[in-house]
């Protein structure tokens, strides 16, 4: 798919209000610059730190998870209000879901007797015998915690600072995992995000300004997924296909947003695709 330039970013932005207000959000949210690596989210060392969504309940006994503590299989972490619980499955999954229905899952089915820990340097990590299988790559923020909130909401915390939540991947968004409306990928150094805004537009922000975009705006509600061919689509509610990047053939292709501005969807170390906005840092 052609990129677009900058100036046609910019007249994207001007007719989505909506995603000006998401992106000044996230600025004004007190998000850290922080140099970190892109590692795959299997791995338990990569750093990352930035403001998510705000809170809209406080945090209770039976809804957090310490440093230091774990779930076993069968144990759960359940909001205030017990409308929403987070479970460590015996098949090694973690799943947060509401009466029965999954709102979000670390997709680590098929390592029964994994656990999941809340570890002292920050970072949650789903372990099946010290080997690390899933993070939210979140180290570097001792003494966070791990809660589930009224809303539904499930977050990292420390102290007033979100680290991580379920609506948010830091760096790269990993194979079979979909951006749904108000989901997004924030760079390493927290100064770009991808952001699939409800209009169905997914739209690559620097502050509040676009530098790309995928032209998809019209179709409320529509989804990005990374598919598991190594294909980037973005589907309406119906399931009509409304753009893809065209990489299919590739599985385990993964989309990474780096911290020189550019999207790239990448097969082990070759680039497939991007949205040539490298450079943008420095605009």
């Amino acid at each position: 798919m052609d990129t677009e330039h900058t100036d046609q970013g910019l007249i994207v932005m001007a007719g989505s209000a909506r995603a000006v207000r998401a992106a000044t959000k996230i600025m004004l949210a007190g998000a850290l610059a922080l140099v970190v690596s892109c590692l795959p989210a299997a791995a338990a060392m990569a750093h990352a730190g930035a403001l998510a969504r705000p809170a809209t309940a406080a945090v209770a006994p039976g809804a957090v998870l310490k440093p230091g503590e774990q779930l076993q299989p069968g144990q759960f972490l359940q909001s205030a209000n017990g409308r929403y619980k987070l479970a460590q499955q015996n098949d090694g999954n973690l799943v947060l879901s509401a009466g029965g229905v999954v709102l979000w899952a670390s997709r680590t089915a098929g390592y029964p007797g994994a656990v999941t820990a809340m570890q002292e340097d920050g970072n949650v990590v789903v372990s099946r015998a010290d080997r690390p299988v899933w993070s939210t790559n979140t180290s570097g923020y001792p003494g966070a915690v791990l809660a589930v909130y009224d809303d539904g909401n499930l977050v990292i915390k420390r102290g007033d600072t979100m680290v991580w939540s379920r609506h948010m991947a830091v760096g790269r968004l990993e194979s079979g995992r979909v951006l749904e409306s108000d989901d997004m990928v924030v760079s390493p150094n927290r100064l770009f995000t991808l952001y699939q805004q409800n209009d169905g537009n997914l739209v690559l922000l620097k502050g509040t300004r676009a530098l790309w975009s995928s032209g998809t705006g019209g179709s409320y509600y529509a989804a990005a997924a990374m598919q598991e061919d190594g294909n980037l689509v973005i589907s309406s509610r119906s399931g009509h296909l409304l753009w893809a990047s065209g990489t299919d053939r590739h599985p385990g292709a993964f989309l990474a947003v780096q911290d020189d501005g550019n999207a790239v969807i990448y097969h082990g170390g070759t680039a497939l695709w991007s949205t040539g906005t490298a450079g943008s840092r420095r605009r």
